[in-house]
């Protein structure tokens, strides 16, 4: 950590030492030619084009337009993907102009204003998300062979990616960016780097992404290799490459181009878990029968009338939809006897307000549900919910539990990994 406050000074350093160096060389050459007026400007032009050299070397435009482009649309950007509170903004516009005319409704004023306002802005952050994609082509099209191609090629599919929060927009009048469902608009930015770039942490991402997309339009065996090839990739991988720091010495650092940012490195650990989990959903989400999709939602004129399990609308759905619940719901009653309507009716417990409720909830599916409609997810989650409610020994016999009965199941591993945190937090707590 000391190290990488020091490297915020090595520039102020560098450019410092540099000119001294420059100014020295400059009047020793200048006294070597007895200050000769014409023998000056051909020294000066080589020691001022040798930093520019140096940075095209070591460093390079590519590297300095990155630089730009990550901290205006990446992740840390405060400026364009940042949460908008409109509700305010409308309030302080209408107060303004209430205050000016003082005629009329007030609520009917800032419903105007705020219609206004809201359409002004999401049409503005559109903008600034199609310039992001913009300006990440022609980044890849000005630079093919830098190494930062997988960086822009994840910010580009991530801001692809990108849709407001509708839930948040309707319930706090906030516009908030989401972007854990993959659109398929960015399925081929995904696979271009999952293909090209095997080691690139993110990869295991664009993996994630588009076993879901494939899952969703009903290629379960395409699904099912993409969450498979992130465990062979990234099992073996050293822990250091999956995302841990890797620490060097300041002037090292100061004199090598950078590699990739943690901004858009990824948790592979995470990943290769997530992966396990969906594939259980698919591999049993696969066996369910299908339906037309009209006999389940109401379809638009230009949507094919296509034949779904459920697991495809499952994994459809947009958890910052305000219907998601009620879409939740609806799902499990087209197809009350699948193994998806177990999954179903786990998301459905996390919506009880009451802890008492949702614990119970969660115990009744854990006692009827079968490991192919979800048990195993039932105990875990009625483990965690129990260790969230403080109930410790309770939570720590599901989990034993869930390591007996479902000892193949990644929520087994998870379990092992929960009961071994626990346990080491009492002894610790003990000796204490």
């Amino acid at each position: 950590m000391a190290e990488n406050h020091a490297l915020l000074y090595a520039p102020w350093v560098l450019a410092m030492l540099s000119s001294c160096i420059i100014c020295a060389l400059g009047l020793a050459i200048a006294k070597l030619i007895n200050y000769r007026p014409g023998g000056m400007p051909p020294v000066l032009i080589l020691l001022f084009a040798i930093p520019v050299l140096l940075f095209h070397s070591f460093v390079g435009r590519d590297e300095l337009e990155f630089r730009i482009l990550e901290n205006e649309f990446g992740r840390s950007s405060s400026s364009v993907f940042a949460p908008v509170d409109i509700g305010a903004l409308a309030q302080q516009a209408a107060s303004a102009r209430w205050s000016q005319t003082s005629s009329g409704s007030f609520d009917t004023l800032f419903d105007e204003i705020y219609g206004q306002t809201r359409t002004g802005i999401l049409d503005r952050i559109e903008q600034k998300r199609l310039d992001a994609v913009t300006l990440c082509d022609a980044f890849i099209e000005r630079f093919p062979q830098s190494q930062h191609i997988p960086d822009v090629l994840f910010l580009k599919a991530r801001t692809l990616d990108l849709r407001i929060d509708l839930a948040k927009l309707e319930r706090k009048r906030l516009a908030e960016f989401r972007a854990d469902l993959p659109s398929p608009a960015s399925r081929q930015t995904w696979l271009t780097l999952s293909e090209r770039f095997p080691t690139y942490t993110g990869s295991a991402t664009a993996l994630y992404r588009l076993a879901i997309l494939a899952a969703c339009a009903g290629d379960f065996s395409e699904s099912i290799h993409y969450l498979e090839t992130i465990g062979r990739r990234f099992s073996a991988m050293p822990e250091e490459l999956r995302g841990g720091e890797f620490t060097e010495s300041v002037v090292g650092s100061a004199f090598k181009r950078s590699t990739t940012l943690t901004n858009f490195q990824a948790d592979v650990v995470l990943h290769i878990e997530r992966a396990e989990a969906l594939r259980e959903i698919i591999e049993y989400g696969r066996l369910d029968t299908p339906r037309r999709l009209s006999e389940v939602f109401v379809s638009t004129p230009d949507e094919s009338d296509e034949w779904v399990r459920p697991v495809q609308l499952f994994l459809r759905l947009d958890p910052s939809n305000p219907d998601y619940k009620y879409n939740l719901t609806h799902l499990a009653e087209c197809f009350p006897n699948s193994n998806a309507a177990g999954y179903i009716e786990i998301r459905l417990a996390g919506f009880e307000s009451s802890p008492e409720n949702r614990i119970e909830q969660l115990r009744l599916l854990a006692n009827c549900l079968t490991a192919e409609e979800g048990g195993a997810e039932a105990r875990f989650m009625l483990a965690d919910a129990l260790h969230e409610s403080n109930a410790i020994e309770p939570a720590k016999r599901v989990f034993s539990t869930l390591k007996q009965a479902h000892s193949e199941s990644i929520w087994s591993k998870r379990a092992a990994k929960r009961l071994k945190s626990m346990e080491a937090l009492q002894a610790h707590g003990n000796e204490s």
